[in-house]
């Protein structure tokens, strides 16, 4: 019996791939294309796998998704737990074009680190404590995450800190895909990267004119992205498939990203003088 593969446009217009062997299949998701998961197929998980792969030799999923570039701010990190005050986001499709930016801020009820008190609050405190809480914005920023890849600078914290509400306020965690830039940078120069505003300066020339706001942090992580995209002369959807293996996923409330390790300088065996 022989194997065919048809071809369809989703609402989208991005080319899916259909199987149909032995019996029909479902059109394949995004996360099927990438190989992350195969439906339900009376075939070998050998056959799978390579089926998998030939998807991805010739089809690079990451061209009909959309990027999600996003900062957050918490009201302190004790007993190594955040607690939202603002989510600030920038959505951009595949070619770059911002589709949605915007700050969403929250009432964290938990008290202000005197720190984060004095130099990371953009907004009154007065104000803050009048707006809703994270349980009524849970079903917005989940929304956000949906079949988009996110993008961050230190990106790790972030993820583990809205994980931390969604735990708090027992509601079920995030299922986030995510890129740091700031791994990425490392692989590249393999320095490590700087803080988000010297980087940004580094390659946009002028100093950000607004710091530890969460919408002003997205925006100038957008536009490191974006400039890391140019100095690879490769479109974003390219830019995150070529550092595919850096991509981090949360499974629960755990966050696992994978970073490129810098190589430590050879051993030096010290000869202890003895006495005499």
């Amino acid at each position: 019996m022989s194997s065919k593969i048809f071809y369809s446009e989703e609402e989208t217009g991005a080319k899916t791939f259909y199987q149909n062997v032995f019996a029909p299949v479902p059109p394949l998701s995004k996360r099927e294309v990438r190989g992350e998961l195969l439906p339900a197929a009376p075939l070998s998980s050998f056959l799978q796998k390579m089926f998998a792969k030939s998807i991805r030799s010739c089809y690079n999923a990451f061209d009909s998704m959309n990027f999600l570039f996003f900062d957050i701010e918490s009201a302190n990190c004790y007993e190594n737990k955040g607690k939202l005050f603002s989510f600030g986001y920038v959505l951009c499709n595949a070619q770059g074009d911002i589709l949605e930016q915007g700050d969403i801020v929250m009432n964290p009820e938990s008290r202000f680190d005197p720190f984060v008190r004095k130099n990371m609050i953009g907004y009154p405190l007065e104000e803050i404590k009048t707006k809703p809480t994270f349980p009524t914005f849970y079903p917005d920023i989940q929304k956000l995450f949906q079949d988009t890849i996110a993008i961050g600078f230190d990106v790790e914290r972030d993820v583990k800190y809205i994980l931390d509400d969604c735990r708090r306020y027992r509601l079920f965690p995030f299922s986030i895909e995510y890129l740091d830039l700031r791994a990425v940078i490392l692989a590249v120069t393999g320095s490590q990267s700087q803080k988000l505003s010297v980087e940004y300066e580094k390659r946009k020339g002028v100093a950000p004119a607004i710091l530890h706001r969460s919408d002003a942090d997205a925006l100038l992580t957008y536009e490191l992205g974006l400039a890391l995209c140019a100095e690879q002369g490769i479109s974003l959807p390219a830019f995150v498939s070529e550092f595919e293996k850096l991509l981090g996923k949360s499974e629960e409330f755990t966050v696992n990203i994978r970073k490129p390790v810098k190589p430590k300088p050879p051993f030096k065996r010290i000869k202890k003088q003895v006495k005499k």
